[in-house]
């Protein structure tokens, strides 16, 4: 419908696509504006056998008619539990219908060394002429993404929040103990000035000896006192 998708075409026209998967989904725009007469028929096939159909009036309406003229992204196949091979999925216009392809989807199972890395189940969308992955899915035919964590993510984590903890008992609970062990410690005697290896007795001061005569020596005149 957009960039040169629109082409006009008669009854019983077909547009095919080649895919390999387990499952596939297509999704189309509706049109539901009263302007136009053309309802919507469409038969599926899938490796040339006929797997489903789908039938839209617009006289059957149950809700207002869309502003835009056009219900988009409306689900009109879901094949699942296909084996995991190629297949041709074939879309057929029945008669007078409009077929307007919106999305194209099916997931597919990678080999078994590759699904044990990336989880098994991937999902491919096509959609106007390109096509890219999305990545695993949980469950291998809801065709809906899942947002999970890898164990790498999960081990890096664990790893960060050990790391966290180490640094807060270093720098906060550790400084803590040291000081309260500080505190209960006894306070230290003073030591002396003298060396405690030192024992030799102190001698005392002699008072000063008068000094010694020798015979027929006269001692000097002492001055009275």
């Amino acid at each position: 419908m957009i960039g040169g998708t629109w082409h006009e075409g008669g009854p019983h026209q077909s547009a095919e696509l080649i895919f390999q998967g387990t499952a596939v989904y297509v999704f189309c725009a509706i049109p539901t504006s009263s302007r136009t007469s053309l309802d919507t028929s469409l038969t599926f096939f899938i490796d040339n056998s006929t797997v489903s159909n789908y039938n839209f009036s617009v006289v059957s309406l149950w809700q207002a008619p869309s502003p835009s003229g056009f219900l988009y992204h409306v689900p009109v196949l879901a094949a699942n539990g296909l084996p995991d091979d190629t297949h041709v999925l074939r879309v057929m216009n029945n008669g007078p219908s409009d077929i307007l392809l919106d999305e194209i989807t099916y997931t597919y199972s990678e080999a078994i060394l590759d699904a044990s890395k990336s989880g098994g189940i991937q999902r491919r969308v096509i959609t106007g002429g390109s096509t890219y992955d999305t990545g695993s899915v949980s469950g291998g035919s809801s065709g809906n993404g899942g947002n999970t964590l890898s164990a790498g993510v999960i081990v890096g984590i664990v790893i960060a929040a050990v790391i966290v903890g180490l640094l807060i008992m270093i720098y906060i609970i550790v400084p803590c103990v040291s000081a309260c062990l500080r505190e209960d410690e006894p306070p230290k005697k003073l030591s002396s000035s003298a060396n405690p290896g030192d024992t030799k007795p102190q001698v005392a001061a002699q008072p000063p000896q008068p000094p010694q005569m020798k015979e027929g020596e006269v001692p000097p005149h002492q001055p009275a006192v």
